[in-house]
């Protein structure tokens, strides 16, 4: 059996569980037996840095070196150290690694060429639309797809024979926040562009919102584009100007890669998914009538429902473990909750002077204290487990 280590950071609340989805679809494919471990951390939630630190060990978890494979997401690592690290234990490890969607010296690329479809893009806002005046609207400065999506808009100024300036360059974060100031500040100085290029769907959407608001309008005032094609953007008032792709098949891609490694191929250090421009009404095009609006609503509909019987349930365990007058009891809780969540077992495993604390304890803040970790609760379907 190989074995696989999924490392990834969440975004805010948030998991990327396409990678865990493409990767675990295309492992089905093969004919060999592959196990999938993900090490998954909140380490961008918080703003207490200690909470984030204490995220960020379960990178210290796994010996790397007793991986057959690597996938490793640190677009979501805000923290320079904790990205730096982790990317130094990957290739310490010696084991073949893909980086997902980030640039990294000594691995290998799974992602996809974020600059080809800004100059198309670009070139279509230019030569369709005759704009003139472009602001990139970004995300992170240091996050390696934003770059990329910024290098490529400032290719194509130079191909248009635009000069740079600094207010054509803006960074935020990838939220819809972002957008809603970005649009706000523009108005307020008076510098409201031709085109708003936008480094995701979300800014594009809080660009859209907040301009409506300040009484303008999308695309009568000036044009947006985003990135990403979410529904945000298919579904959005007006239809706005995207890029999609699929990050299921970037998983497939970085498993394909692991694969040819085991099977002694040579794998190219870039592979690229696919992309494809969609033209919509931010941009002055017509809607593209590629989404069923009825559909949809049924689907927010029933995921609604679904969502709330989720939320119900969370408040119930919540009110349980309030009550709870032990470890064990709020490990029994815990286990009532997450085996109803269709998942087959649930295992805690905890330093064992979590039981037996005096005012002389302290607990490992960066690795594990392995000598006195146990599994403190054990549960198959609806078996508790002796332990």
């Amino acid at each position: 059996m190989k074995r696989v280590a999924l490392i990834t950071d969440g975004w805010k609340r948030l998991i990327v569980y396409a990678w865990t989805d493409g990767a675990l679809g295309r492992i089905r494919e093969y004919k060999e037996d592959v196990c999938l471990h993900q090490f998954n951390s909140y380490g961008n939630w918080s703003r207490d840095k200690l909470n984030n630190d204490g995220e960020y060990n379960i990178y210290n978890l796994p010996d790397l070196t007793q991986f057959d494979g690597i996938l490793l997401d640190c677009n979501n690592i805000e923290d320079k150290a904790q990205r730096n690290q982790i990317i130094q234990r990957v290739r310490q490890s010696g084991v073949p690694a893909v980086s997902i969607a980030m640039v990294i010296d000594g691995l290998y690329y799974a992602g996809i060429d974020n600059c080809a479809p800004i100059n198309e893009l670009m070139d279509h806002l230019y030569n369709e639309h005759g704009c003139r005046r472009f602001v990139f609207a970004g995300g992170p400065r240091e996050n390696c797809e934003n770059s990329l999506r910024l290098d490529a808009f400032r290719d194509s100024l130079k191909r248009f024979g635009i000069e740079e300036t600094s207010e054509m360059i803006l960074y935020g974060d990838y939220d819809y926040e972002t957008g809603v100031s970005y649009i706000t500040e523009a108005v307020e100085k008076n510098r409201i562009p031709d085109v708003f290029v936008c480094a995701n769907d979300n800014i594009a959407a809080g660009i859209c919102v907040k301009a409506e608001e300040l009484g303008l309008r999308v695309p009568d005032d000036f044009l947006v584009t985003g990135f990403d094609n979410l529904d945000k953007a298919a579904y959005f008032r007006p239809q706005i100007t995207t890029v999609a792709h699929n990050r299921e098949s970037i998983a497939r891609l970085a498993m394909d890669i692991l694969h040819d490694v085991w099977e002694g191929k040579k794998p190219k250090q870039f592979n690229f998914a696919p992309t494809r421009c969609i033209m919509a009404e931010s941009c002055g095009c017509p809607n593209n009538n590629m989404v069923d609006y009825r559909e949809h609503v049924r689907n927010q509909l029933i995921y609604g429902i679904y969502k709330q019987e989720l939320d119900e349930r969370l408040m119930d365990l919540e009110g349980d473990m309030a009550g709870c007058n032990n470890f064990r009891d709020i490990f029994q809780k815990m286990a009532d909750y997450i085996l109803k969540l269709d998942c087959e077992g649930f295992y805690i495993v905890v330093d064992k002077k979590l039981f037996q604390p005096d005012i002389s304890t302290e607990f490992s803040r960066e690795g594990y204290d392995f000598d006195n970790m146990a599994v403190g609760f054990a549960a198959e379907g609806d078996v508790v487990l002796d332990i």
